[in-house]
Order: C-alpha cells, then structure tokens, then sequence
C-alpha cells in the first residue's frame, strides 16, 4: 500500500500514552495538508501507526508543529519508502546483557 506513495510518517505514543483520536486527526490533517495522503495503517492499535503521503516532508514537519501537541508525547518520523526495511529492534536490555555477561565471567 505505502509503495504508491513516497514518504510515511511513522507516529509511536510516548511511555504510558496512547495515541487518542484527537493525535491521530491531528496527523492525519497533517498529511492531508502536506499532500495527498493513504489510509492510517496501525501497527499497535492505539500506540503505533504509519500514514503513507505523497509531498513535501518539509510542508509535514510544518503542519505537525502547527497542529501536534507537546502533552500528547509521541515520537513522529518521516522516512522514504523506497526501499523501506523495518531493520531497527529497540530494546532496553543494557542491565540484562550487563547481568547474562557477569554470569559466565
């Protein structure tokens, strides 16, 4: 679905929030204002999804500071498609790892 269009912001909701109905109109307008834009793809219902657009990421990064607000703690990324990977596993395991190590020193 996202192939047909060259960009998508990918929004993630901070620790402890979601990702109300109010955040998700405010990207989506974003979107809609920077370009065409494709349906809203949840990847975690209410925590994490991804709104392919077809304009200028420039004209996006405007819109969301217009409308996106700093109490609703998200993290919004805009990234190409072409050749789009998920390759990033975002884990905290420093103190596990740290532990596992000491255990076979």
């Amino acid at each position: 679905m996202t192939q047909a269009f060259p960009f998508v912001l990918n929004a993630v909701a901070g620790t402890g929030a979601t990702l109300e109905a109010v955040a998700v109109m405010a990207l989506a307008a974003a979107c809609h204002s920077a370009g065409k834009a494709g349906e809203i793809d949840w990847l975690a219902p209410g925590r994490a999804l991804d709104i392919p657009f077809d304009g200028d990421p420039d004209s996006l990064r405007a819109a969301l500071r217009e409308r996106v607000q700093d109490e609703w703690r998200l993290d919004a990324n805009i990234v190409p498609t072409r050749n789009r990977r998920k390759k990033l596993l975002v884990a905290d395991m420093d103190s596990t790892i740290i532990e596992i190590g000491r255990a076979h020193v």
